[in-house]
């Protein structure tokens, strides 16, 4: 699928097998196989980040932690998956961390981006738990090697 070595892929479980998200602006899907490869399977788009990626192509819209599926969903009625993404800006040299939500099934439409998470510094949200209705954000300090979490509600 690629030729050069990637990052900021965003695992997930669907059916038993295990699929990507690679990279977020298209949203595209990919199934991975037992021999490494992979195969592109999906792509959609979300407007508003397309919209940002066209307005400003100085940011790069990238994947960070796994997916996790939320089968009890609290406000938008439909089980999903929820899943980390951050936007670096190459003049600032800032990333913005969000949430975002994607169809539980094909072609795994992204339905929502929340508002940036009030990580306590700044630096890159890297993985993500959810128990009952309590989400846990793990991410690293970029002033300070050290590791951090964000608590909150999936409501």
């Amino acid at each position: 699928f690629f030729n050069a070595k990637e990052k900021n892929w965003i695992p997930f479980i669907y059916n038993g097998s295990l699929h990507f998200v690679y990279p977020p602006v298209p949203h595209v899907i990919v199934s991975a196989q037992e021999d490494g490869r992979s195969q592109r399977l999906y792509s959609t788009t979300y407007l508003p980040l397309h919209r940002l990626r066209q307005k400003s192509p100085h940011v790069q819209i990238r994947g960070s932690g796994q997916a996790v599926l939320i089968h009890r969903p609290l406000k938008l009625r439909q089980k999903h998956y929820l899943a980390l993404l951050h936007i670096f800006d190459e003049v600032s040299g800032r990333y913005t961390n969000y949430a975002y939500r994607f169809q539980s099934e094909p072609p795994f439409r992204i339905l929502q981006v929340s508002a940036p998470l009030p990580l306590t510094t700044a630096g890159i949200a890297s993985g993500l738990a959810v128990h009952n209705d309590t989400v846990l954000v793990t991410y690293t300090a970029s002033e300070v090697p050290e590791a951090r979490a964000l608590v909150m509600s999936l409501s």
